[in-house]
């Protein structure tokens, strides 16, 4: 059953990424709750003044044929026209989703091959008025995920070393879920 939930973008200071991994584990609550937490502390790890939109999913991918979304959670934009455009994008091109959710844990969405030709992607982008997006994706073993999304109107610099961090507390996201 999909669910869709969404609320204000909220504006926080730059976090430590251990802010991601003590979200994780706080349970309280229902999913929606937790997944909100999820895409607060994930909005934070980047300067406020560029997020203008986040969006969380929870879903299945046994394999890039087989990515299925579960749930979706937002602040500043429509959860429902972002869990269409990303699962628009999945049934078209499942190379895609290979090479970006199946393949990397902390990216910017520019930095896959073929992102531009994702009309989802460009449709969410343009809609928002944003440059880039900032994934933080925790996927285990049996294709269960979680991919917080924040989208930037000015894309930060994030270091390698930063990123390779936030690539290990998602693995905690996914362990939480």
């Amino acid at each position: 059953m999909e669910r869709v939930s969404q609320s204000r973008v909220p504006s926080r200071p730059v976090a430590d990424p251990i802010s991601l991994v003590e979200a994780a584990y706080a349970l309280e609550g229902d999913e929606d709750a937790w997944l909100s937490r999820i895409r607060s502390a994930t909005s934070a790890l980047l300067p406020s003044a560029q997020v203008r939109a986040s969006v969380s999913f929870v879903y299945r991918a046994p394999t890039a044929a087989a990515f299925k979304l579960d749930r979706v959670s937002a602040d500043g934009l429509d959860g429902a026209k972002a869990m269409a455009a990303l699962s628009q994008d999945a049934a078209k091109d499942p190379q895609y989703i290979r090479d970006s959710i199946l393949s990397r844990s902390c990216d910017f969405v520019s930095a896959v091959p073929r992102t531009e030709e994702q009309e989802g992607w460009k449709a969410m982008r343009s809609g928002l008025g944003v440059v880039d997006g900032f994934v933080v994706n925790g996927l285990d073993a049996s294709g269960l995920g979680v991919l917080s999304l924040v989208f930037v109107a000015k894309r930060p610099t994030v270091s390698v070393l930063r990123r390779a961090t936030l690539s290990r507390a998602a693995a905690h996201v996914v362990a939480g879920l």
